[in-house]
């Protein structure tokens, strides 16, 4: 995999970096400017972590974008499994 591609999200291409920090994968998404999503532009930056149970899902890094997190997540996993 590539390490930027574009995702379809709403209609809108957003575009995805994967960087590594400290040997964690964050995932750096930038939206368009003229998306309702964008806040001001700021990019989103997000991660898969573990649970106490071992199931993995996503997280916004900081937290606090927990629901964008979960629904771009959703699109970048079966390119992750590709």
């Amino acid at each position: 995999m590539a390490d930027r591609f574009d995702i379809d999200y709403k209609g809108q291409q957003v575009k995805v970096q994967i960087l590594d920090v400290v040997g964690q994968r964050i995932y750096k998404v930038n939206f368009p400017a003229t998306s309702p999503t964008a806040a001001g532009s700021a990019p989103l930056f997000l991660t898969r972590a573990k649970n106490a149970e071992g199931v993995y899902f996503w997280t916004s890094v900081p937290e606090g974008k927990q629901k964008l997190a979960e629904e771009i997540g959703a699109l970048i996993e079966p390119l992750l499994k590709s």
